[in-house]
């Protein structure tokens, strides 16, 4: 979704590769709620491109300061920070998706690692 300010956010599903063009360097960093990924910001010399990571990471957030007893605001969001720059090539956009796709591989192993192994389905 283009907005005004020459930013763009885009949805989990709304990445769209755009084709050819001249390759470009863009700097991607991640917010996370302690190593929680959440959302990639990705910049190049045209735009700024953020992509929420799908609603499953939140939920992992509020369920483990929930199961943590951060009741209270300023210990809640005291453990988000956003991660280091890294360059990648591509248009920002590109590299956000590419680099959200990534990160969607990381929630059940988060999952695990926080909540504990997933009950195994029950017979019928």
């Amino acid at each position: 979704m283009a907005r005004s300010d020459g930013h763009s956010s885009r949805a989990g599903g709304g990445c769209q590769r755009p084709s050819g063009g001249p390759v470009t360097m863009t700097t991607v960093h991640v917010t996370y709620w302690r190593d929680i990924p959440v959302l990639v910001t990705a910049r190049d010399e045209r735009e700024e491109v953020s992509v929420p990571l799908s609603p499953a990471f939140q939920e992992l957030v509020d369920r483990v300061a929930v199961q943590e007893g951060l009741e209270d605001a300023d210990a809640y969001l005291a453990e988000w920070r956003v991660g280091s720059d890294e360059s990648h090539p591509g248009p920002a956009a590109t590299v956000a998706c590419a680099v959200a796709e990534a990160l969607a591989a990381e929630l059940e192993p988060l999952r695990a690692r926080y909540l504990g192994a997933p009950r195994p389905a029950e017979s019928s």
